[in-house]
């Protein structure tokens, strides 16, 4: 055999590969289903709001300060 019938030889047996795992991946159910599936009893807070996470606070003295740069300005400085 020469080399190209083995590197397709290879190649082919690699797609096969990729696609039964691919299948065996999409058909079998998953073992977290549960988990997506439970309803939360009480509604979610976000950490900022409960306080868990502290507030940005250079951006707060920034804008106290007013020297916050406006939006439109980040985004110029971005290149968008």
């Amino acid at each position: 055999m020469s080399l190209v019938d083995w590197s397709v030889a290879i190649m082919g047996t690699w797609v096969v590969v990729i696609v039964v795992a691919g299948l065996v991946m999409a058909l079998r159910p998953g073992l977290g289903e549960l988990e997506y599936d439970a309803t939360v009893a009480e509604p979610l807070r976000l950490r900022q709001a409960s306080g868990v996470m502290p507030r940005d606070r250079a951006t707060d003295i920034k804008r106290d300060l007013g020297s916050e740069h406006p939006p439109w300005e980040r985004l110029d400085r971005q290149g968008l």
